[in-house]
Order: structure tokens, then C-alpha cells, then sequence
């Protein structure tokens, strides 16, 4: 069965995979590259909030940005995962440089667990017109979009952002005090 799903979706795995790669690559480089930066007025800038609905706003607009993709070939998607994953890389590095690197996973991992495979999911439907052009390279005729696809790769990052949302107003704040 597993099989029969991917050989299904074997293009849309192509490109998750991908996304996924790039995400980590950048997030590792900012890790390396973190102390370079200062956080100390990012630290300061950030509200907390205890509404999950501003968490998901701002995630729904950081992932229009992914999705430019669609109308960039690809290039918006890759832009946002570089963005994202340094911004996260350098994040880790800095509060490591506080607490220890697992006290700084305290942060990130409640919320994260949800928005980062989100983040991934519209990488991956950013870079889907490289799917495309493989497509026409190969030689087929008939280039199909899969719209239905999409469609729920779509609904499923939009259900993962509401959950992070909540999870980052609620229960992120909950373990940093249990934990920290």
C-alpha cells in the first residue's frame, strides 16, 4: 500500500524531500553563522501574545511568500525556506548561547513540530512548477497539474498552522515556565 502512495505521489515527494533539504541546509548555516548576529533587539521587538490567531496570521502571510513560488518558478519558495531556516539556525544558535542547545529546543520544538513540516509542505507546492518543466523536458504531451493534490497539501498546511498557533499561544509559554 505504502508503495502504491508513493509511486502516486512520487513528484510531490520529490519536492517535499527537496524543500525539506533546503530548509535544513539553511537552518544548519544559520546555526554556523549565528554569531555573527546580535538578537538582542529582536528578543526585545517580540510580544508574546496569548491569541493563537495572531500566531496564525502571521504564519499565513510568511507563507504567501513560500507560495510565490508558484509565479517565480520556484525561486519565492527557495528565498523563504533560506529566510526561515537561517532565522531559525541563528535563533537556536543565540538562545543556545544563553541556556544550553537543549533549553533553546524548549522554544521552538511545542510549535514547531506543526509549522516547520507546514513551512516544508509550501516550499514544496512553491517549487511544484519544477515539476512541470521535468514534466515538458521528459517529453510528455500532456503536462497535468495536479490540482486535487494541491488542494489538500494546502488544507493540511493550513491545519498544521492553526494547530501551531494555538500550540505557540498556549502550551510553547506553559512548558518554557515547566521547563526553563
Amino acid at each position: 500500500m505504502f508503495i502504491n502512495y508513493y509511486n502516486k505521489y512520487k513528484s510531490i515527494n520529490i519536492l517535499l524531500i527537496s524543500s525539506a533539504i533546503f530548509y535544513i541546509l539553511f537552518t544548519v548555516f544559520g546555526f554556523y553563522i549565528g554569531d555573527m548576529f546580535s538578537l538582542g533587539s529582536i528578543e526585545k521587538s517580540k510580544q508574546l501574545t496569548s491569541n493563537p490567531l495572531d500566531y496564525f496570521n502571521h504564519n499565513i502571510v510568511s507563507l504567501l511568500y513560500f507560495l510565490s513560488g508558484l509565479f517565480t518558478f520556484g525561486l519565492g519558495s527557495i528565498y523563504s525556506l533560506a529566510v526561515n531556516g537561517v532565522m531559525l539556525g541563528v535563533s537556536l544558535e543565540a538562545m543556545s548561547n544563553k541556556a544550553s542547545f537543549l533549553g533553546s529546543l524548549v522554544y521552538i520544538i511545542p510549535h514547531g513540530i506543526f509549522e516547520i513540516p507546514a513551512m516544508i509542505i509550501a516550499g514544496a507546492i512553491g517549487l511544484y512548477p519544477w515539476q512541470l518543466i521535468y514534466q515538458f523536458l521528459k517529453g510528455d504531451k500532456r503536462i497535468k497539474i495536479q490540482w486535487r493534490l494541491l488542494a489538500k497539501l494546502s488544507c493540511i498546511m493550513v491545519g498544521l498552522l492553526f494547530i501551531a498557533g494555538c500550540v505557540e499561544a498556549w502550551v510553547t509559554p506553559y512548558v518554557i515556565k515547566l521547563i526553563l
